[in-house]
This record gives structure tokens, sequence and C-alpha cells, in this order.
């Protein structure tokens, strides 16, 4: 049975998670993303109480294709980790989002083209 309440699209993009309480940032994949929530895999984990659980506040950072004016992005959230399940030394987090804001990436430089009028 089908619990979303918003659509979501396939969409693979780089991400890093941390469990709130944690200072150790995990990489992930996007596996699906919609504007409520993502569904997300890790990479092989060696500490696995770093990888949330069901319930866990999480922060998650999506890095977003560069934009040639707008420079590297990523999209920022707190959610909670609404499911988990660990498999092959990878885990897939299903994760709510509670707050979601679009960031500049610290260190990467915006491209120096000037913008067209129309």
């Amino acid at each position: 049975m089908e619990r979303r309440r918003g659509a979501r699209f396939e969409v693979q993009l780089h991400c890093r998670l941390k469990r709130a309480g944690s200072r150790d940032m995990v990489d992930a994949t996007t596996l699906n993303l919609g504007r409520l929530g993502a569904l997300v895999a890790t990479q092989p984990v060696a500490q696995w109480e770093a990888i949330p659980q069901p319930g866990d506040l999480v922060s998650l950072e999506v890095l977003l294709p560069a934009h040639q004016q707008f420079g590297q992005r990523c999209l920022s959230c707190d959610a909670i980790a609404v499911r988990a399940k660990h498999e092959d030394g990878k885990s897939l987090i299903a994760l709510q989002f509670e707050r979601v804001e679009i960031r500049k990436v610290a260190g990467v430089a915006v491209s120096a083209a000037p913008l067209a009028v129309m």
C-alpha cells in the first residue's frame, strides 16, 4: 500500500547524511527524490551506529547538478528516518523531510559569465 503524500522521481544524485547526535557523515546516493522525502542508499559503512534508524532525526545534503550561471548548489534537508533496511553492507533509508532549503556549495566558484538581459 502506497503511503506517500507526494510524487517521487527516480534520480540518482550523490548525497551525505548524518544522524542527529553523530559526528560521522555517511556517503550515499538518492534512489528517488520528491518535495516531501527521499529514498537513499548508503555506500558500504564500517560504523553501523552512524546509520539512521526509524525515528532518528537526520541531516541530508544532496549535491545538485551544477548550473552554468548559478554554480554548484545542494539541497539541505532536516528529515526523519521512517524506514531502514540493511543488506550486503549497505543501507536503504526512507526519509520524510521536515525542512528543505537550497544552499551554495562552499569552495565552488560561480561562473563569471554575465547574465543575459531579457
